[in-house]
């Protein structure tokens, strides 16, 4: 147990210890130092979870932003590329069509043309498959006979054909000038051409007022148009008389002072086309008034003055008018009217 004497002496070495006493600036750079060692675990930390955090982000996020991005892009460029494929694949599709087209369209010409040469030549009997051709032998020589058509002359053909335009008289210009089919000719317009083909007794007068029974004109109708065109009454004019239908009597009347039948259209026929479902009557036509001879087309000045012969003598200067009958039931009725 020590003494007091060792406690002494312990109280002095203590006592003898050096202190320590720090001054205000020692203070502030300590405090320094320890807020430079705190704020640098601080900034690690914080670069290590900021780092973290982004990286997270980039990973997941921005990871699908860039990959839904390249899958549109490359969406958009597929389908720029179908749709450049498909052009041109159409393009090519709609040639070989075209091609096709003009090998057909020119096979089907080739044929039609050669069906109209054999129709044309009396060839076509050799389509039959029980056809055959007539031989003849001499000296031992075999030979195809041939048959010629013989192509008949235009009096011969007048002969056949001339009584066509006995019952058709036309004066309307607009219907000589143009090209008309009957079916597009008013009702006005048929009933003037089938009132000209009326004998004179089919037209009953007593003084001012004209008398045709509506039974007599759709008769001469008939005759000219065929019984497959469509008849109908109506009103027309012809030869300064306006008929009007009377349904109660049934008839068409007329009430005029200033009748005139005289024929200012003069025509010649110069040629015929004898086919065999149609014939086409071509004539030369002038408008003949005062003795003056006029084209249809130019009404004021006249060809010739004075004039006294025949329309063939002056055909370069006026209008030639075709007019087409078809054969229906074994006779020709009139089907257009076309000048050329």
């Amino acid at each position: 147990m020590p003494n007091k004497n060792d406690k002494k002496k312990m109280n002095n070495q203590v006592k003898q210890e050096p202190v320590i006493k720090f001054t205000d600036a020692d203070k502030k750079r300590i405090k320094e130092d320890l807020i430079k060692d705190v704020e640098a675990d601080v900034k690690a930390d914080l670069v290590k979870k900021v780092s973290e955090d982004v990286f997270s982000l980039y990973t997941i996020s921005e990871k699908d932003r860039i990959k839904n991005e390249l899958t549109e892009e490359i969406k958009e460029d597929v389908k720029k590329r179908v749709v450049r494929e498909e052009a041109l694949l159409s393009r090519k599709k709609s040639l070989k069509i075209f091609r096709m087209s003009v090998y057909i369209i020119v096979l089907l010409g080739a044929l039609g043309y050669g069906m109209y040469r054999l129709y044309k030549t009396d060839n076509i009997m050799i389509l039959n498959k029980d056809y055959e051709a007539t031989t003849t032998t001499t000296n031992n020589v075999a030979s195809t006979e041939t048959t010629t058509k013989r192509v008949k002359t235009l009096d011969e053909l007048k002969n056949e054909y001339a009584y066509l335009m006995d019952k058709v008289y036309i004066n309307d210009f607009n219907i000589l000038l143009g090209e008309r089919s009957i079916s597009d000719l008013s009702a006005s317009e048929r009933l003037e051409i089938a009132y000209y083909s009326l004998n004179a007794s089919d037209i009953t007068r007593d003084g001012k007022v004209f008398t045709v029974l509506n039974t007599t004109l759709q008769t001469a109708f008939e005759n000219v148009f065929g019984s497959n065109a469509t008849y109908q009454t109506a009103d027309f004019a012809v030869d300064g008389l306006n008929f009007t239908y009377v349904s109660g009597q049934d008839r068409f009347l007329a009430i005029s002072d200033s009748y005139d039948n005289t024929r200012t259209i003069q025509s010649e026929i110069v040629n015929i086309e004898d086919e065999k479902d149609y014939v086409v009557i071509t004539e030369v036509v002038g408008y003949v008034k005062e003795n003056k001879l006029y084209a249809l087309n130019n009404l004021d000045t006249p060809i010739v003055t004075g004039y006294s012969s025949s329309v063939l003598d002056y055909k370069d200067s006026l209008t030639t008018v075709s007019y087409t009958f078809n054969r229906v039931n074994g006779s020709f009725k009139l089907f257009k009217v076309s000048a050329k």
